[in-house]
């Protein structure tokens, strides 16, 4: 490099500081991660507020993950929170971690979001299999937790005229009552929750005519 392009390299602000870095002789691997341990950060965000305040020796590097590219694993690996990113950790297979879950007897994904947040999730299961497993076996929660339940816009109900027809057998005598059956078990998968709005443009017109009571209002769900 020509004297005057390095001389104008360096009247640019912040080059200097930029090249200095580079030039510094920085602290091996492994002493710069034991003195990052004895920091007790939590996170890359807690390093980065740190290196603002000042405190951090010349001998310690302001991007340790470039600086030890070599040696680098993880912010958890080098800060000692044991955190290390999901595309960095190694998880069960995805038949491997469903059969585990199935164990479990968890009947609803809000049940699995507070179990994964808990302390009784191994580490080689992810918090987010959805995400971790996606083209990788993944389906649904209902096949996830072994429940066979799936959302509403994934399942394949009868038609109007049949679940009208299952739901005159039924005998109820109106919308709550259908309420309270449902939530009994003993319904259908094939036959929706909520009829009234499933049907809503294909057949639906009121509780008494699905019910088969006669009566054209009704509460609805």
């Amino acid at each position: 490099m020509k004297k005057s392009q390095e001389k104008a390299l360096y009247s640019i602000p912040g080059w200097e500081k930029f090249v200095s870095e580079y030039e510094r002789e920085f602290s091996s691997f492994e002493e710069a991660r034991e003195f990052a341990h004895n920091l007790k950060l939590n996170g890359e965000s807690d390093w980065r507020k740190w290196n603002k305040s000042g405190s951090r020796p010349d001998n310690i590097p302001y991007q340790p993950n470039r600086t030890y590219k070599s040696f680098w694993v993880s912010w958890g690996d080098f800060l000692g929170t044991g955190n290390i990113a999901n595309q960095n950790k190694k998880f069960l297979s995805f038949e491997e971690t469903k059969r585990n879950v199935h164990k479990l007897g968890m009947r609803t994904q809000r049940e699995w979001q507070k179990y994964s947040r808990s302390s009784k999730r191994p580490d080689n299961i992810p918090n987010d299999p959805s995400g971790v497993y996606k083209n990788k076996g993944w389906t649904n929660w209902g096949d996830f937790l072994g429940t066979g339940n799936r959302s509403n816009h994934n399942r394949k109900y009868r038609s109007f005229e049949e679940s009208r027809k299952f739901a005159h057998n039924l005998k109820l005598d109106g919308a709550r009552a259908w309420n309270e059956w449902r939530k009994s078990g003993k319904k259908p998968d094939d036959i929706p929750t909520n009829p009234a709005r499933t049907y809503k443009d294909s057949g639906w017109i009121s509780w008494g005519d699905f019910l088969g009571t006669g009566n054209v209002r009704g509460h609805a769900l």
